[in-house]
């Protein structure tokens, strides 16, 4: 029988572990100066929101993380179903936003039916 995860934390977890953490840590500590931190980060704390377009479209152009500027393009996973990109946000939200409750699936939809 295969093992299937039915938590979505869970399969955030091994989404972001696939697609995102090459980039920005296992922990979320970034790269040097080359990709941000997501631990512990003002820009993402204050734009959770877009998190779901950022992964789907990806981002282009200098940000300033906790005081640094990052200017390294972050490539779009628009490969990643709607759900996959629901569970990557769900997860890195609840590990490294912990002023915001976890989003509901209503705030997730809501977030990315603004991406473009």
């Amino acid at each position: 029988m295969a093992y299937r995860c039915t938590d979505p934390s869970k399969k955030g977890k091994r989404l972001y572990e696939v697609h995102c953490a090459n980039c920005h840590g296992e922990e979320g500590q970034g790269l040097a100066q080359l990709y941000p931190p997501l631990a512990n980060s003002d820009y993402l704390e204050a734009h959770a929101t877009e998190l779901p377009c950022i992964i789907l479209n990806g981002i282009e152009g200098e940000i300033l993380v906790n005081g640094v500027s990052y200017n390294q393009q972050m490539l779009g996973h628009p490969e990643l179903s709607d759900a996959q990109i629901a569970n990557i946000t769900n997860y890195v939200v609840r590990q490294w936003v912990p002023s915001r409750p976890a989003p509901t699936p209503k705030d997730l939809k809501a977030w990315a039916d603004g991406c473009n």
